[in-house]
């Protein structure tokens, strides 16, 4: 089957039901899923280890267990917010019912995706792992389980359907599907770049993974697809990881 770009941009542009929440709304519990980051990886950082946390060194295993703290509470915020305003299966409301597409074909071209992008990195002659995977080389077992759960299921669950599932169509019911998809793509770099702002490099790997999973998520019409292909992306930085450490 060839390709045709003009089929795929009008399939891209072809509008979609308007969501029963808000852009507003959805920002918001992005904004939340990240000051959940913040406060729980302070609390852990005590918890764990005080003294390194007095000088501000956290170890992989409070920020691994902060972001699956945060996924937890941004996913259970999102399920409140829009039971009480869309009727029907939650998941149908999120685009996270069955995906008639085929898994095992995604993952693959996921997997693929993300070896291209990781191009970027070596261009640069950069590391470019994500922020919680960076001090794995001294981590035991259970740093290791809790970056494996943390980034291959926990963050792009909850990424996903706080950006594809949630404001990406909320964006679109109001503006320029094209528009939202790079509205979308730019908040998706901001999250994937919290944690270092002032890198260039990893702007650049976190815009074009972004507008792969949102322009996925437009013209699939789903949010499934968009966190099996997110988890395959943090899948192929922790395999990055276990080469580089172990």
């Amino acid at each position: 089957m060839s390709f045709d770009p003009q089929t795929f941009v009008a399939r891209l542009r072809q509008p979609e039901a308007a969501p029963g929440w808000s852009a507003t709304l959805a920002a918001m519990l992005v904004l939340a899923y990240l000051a959940a980051r913040v406060v729980a990886l302070a609390i852990l950082s005590v918890l764990l280890d005080a003294e390194a946390a007095a000088r501000g060194v956290f170890s992989p295993l409070a920020a691994n267990l902060a972001g699956i703290a945060a996924a937890l509470t941004a996913l259970g915020l999102a399920a409140l917010m829009v039971r009480r305003r869309v009727g029907g299966p939650l998941a149908a409301a999120l685009g996270l019912q069955r995906w008639p597409g085929s898994t095992l074909l995604l993952m693959i071209f996921a997997l693929g995706m993300a070896i291209l992008i990781d191009f970027v990195p070596l261009l640069f002659q950069t590391i470019g792992l994500p922020a919680t995977l960076q001090g794995l080389g001294a981590g035991g077992l259970a740093d290791w389980l809790a970056a494996a759960l943390y980034v291959v299921v926990a963050a792009p669950l909850a990424e996903m359907t706080l950006l594809a599932g949630m404001l990406f169509p909320a964006l679109a019911a109001g503006s320029s599907r094209l528009l939202a998809i790079g509205l979308t793509t730019l908040i998706y770099a901001a999250v994937q770049t919290f944690d270092n702002p002032a890198n260039p490099v990893a702007w650049i790997e976190a815009l074009l993974t972004g507008a792969f999973l949102i322009i996925l998520r437009a013209y699939q019409r789903s949010t499934r697809p968009t966190v099996i292909a997110a988890s395959m992306f943090g899948l192929f930085a922790l395999f990055k990881a276990l080469r580089l450490f172990l």
